[in-house]
């Protein structure tokens, strides 16, 4: 579970809403304070612990059950949300560079309430099939991601998923991943980040980006050539509105 510490009072997180933390009060028995604002948050806790920091003894078992499972399975509920595409870049090819891939994670198209376990919780394992499904191959050669954040939580991918992620996927995931853009964070993604960046290995820490706007995606790419998903264009708009 998210936990979070306000001076000496844990809360545990049940939701976000646009930049505020919904929270229960009082966690583990911990006093019921009032606080200043601007008091510093500390984050505590993440769930699955043991994947973000790499302690998972079984982690190359995991991926080894997963990748199975992407071989075998067929997704066709995935296929239709459209929630991945992949984009090769060929302007270098013929200079004797090597194709880079670039892999749009759209979430706004992911539709968290298709994809739940027997108990009603999200099936993260399916997810995690069907991204080595479509990444299996791709990520012997360089690539890039640019994931695209929603701002509607039916949507979004949880960072504790996308530390998993991280976390299982073999070595070839790390080491031609060139760039990853996270786009339109919300504040809980950028807070998470912070605090989970210590643990990630440098050489993939330095290849993330956090951009609140397409503003900043722009510093790394040509206007013109970039194509962007309606759903990101309308939700730069919301974003922008929200400032007025």
């Amino acid at each position: 579970m998210d936990i979070v510490l306000i001076d000496n009072e844990m809360m545990k997180v049940t939701g976000i809403m646009e930049n505020r933390l919904m929270v229960s009060r009082g966690f583990q028995d911990t006093k019921i304070q009032r606080h200043m604002v601007g008091a510093t948050v500390t984050l505590q806790s993440l769930e699955d612990d043991d994947y973000i920091n790499g302690n998972n003894n079984e982690v190359n078992t995991v991926y080894e059950v997963l990748r199975n499972r992407a071989l075998e399975e067929r997704f066709e509920d995935f296929e239709e949300m459209e929630f991945i595409e992949l984009l090769e870049d060929v302007s270098n090819a013929d200079s004797g560079n090597n194709v880079t891939t670039f892999v749009y994670i759209i979430s706004d198209r992911y539709q968290k309430k298709k994809n739940l376990d027997s108990k009603g919780n999200h099936n993260d394992e399916k997810l995690l099939a069907y991204l080595i499904n479509k990444l299996e191959l791709i990520v012997k050669q360089n690539y890039s991601i640019l994931y695209f954040h929603s701002a509607s939580e039916d949507h979004q991918l949880e960072f504790t998923f996308l530390s998993k992620a991280y976390s299982i996927m073999s070595r070839d995931y790390k080491q031609n991943l060139q760039h990853l853009w996270i786009v339109h964070p919300t504040f809980w993604v950028k807070m998470a980040f912070f605090f989970c960046s210590p643990f990630m290995e440098t050489t993939v820490a330095t290849k993330v980006f956090v951009c609140e706007s397409l503003k900043d995606l722009y510093v790394d790419f040509e206007k013109d050539g970039l194509p962007l998903p309606s759903e990101v264009i309308k939700n730069e708009e919301a974003r922008n509105k929200s400032w007025f």
